[in-house]
């Protein structure tokens, strides 16, 4: 056998010795079961995010210190409170308890944030006046 002929059998061999590699290394593949593709019945794996929970946005009072009367307040332990406290600019206010003094500035109310970890009852007064505002309350 020479020429073509030669070329033509070298090549058939070589093809069919490539698709029996392919066919018997297929074989050895499944020796291993695939998993099924999901279905409606299976669930499918979700990945779960934690979050946290969002900060309450602070208990906001406002007190008019020129009001007559008395402002009563009852806020649960723990939470933030922001105080904003209107009246003449310079007038100091007393959140007694918590022992904070702020004076109203000549632009605005005085803000007194704070979180109300202590329970009773506590007065919030004009210092300088020694008139009482507001009566605050923590709940236990």
């Amino acid at each position: 056998m020479r020429g073509p002929w030669r070329i033509a059998l070298l090549s058939a061999g070589v093809a069919v010795g490539v698709v029996l590699f392919l066919v018997l290394r297929g074989e050895e593949q499944d020796g291993e079961p695939e998993p099924p593709p999901p279905t409606a019945t299976q669930p499918k794996a979700t990945t779960t995010v934690e979050t946290q929970p969002r900060p309450r946005p602070p208990l906001t009072v406002r007190i008019n210190s020129r009001a007559q009367g008395l402002t009563r307040i009852s806020i649960p332990r723990g939470r933030e409170v922001l105080l904003v406290v209107s009246g003449d600019p310079g007038a100091e206010i007393h959140l007694h308890g918590y022992d904070v003094l702020r004076r109203i500035p000549a632009r605005g109310p005085a803000r007194i944030p704070f979180r109300a970890t202590i329970p009773g009852r506590f007065e919030v007064e004009l210092e300088a006046e020694g008139r009482q505002i507001a009566d605050l309350t923590v709940l236990p």
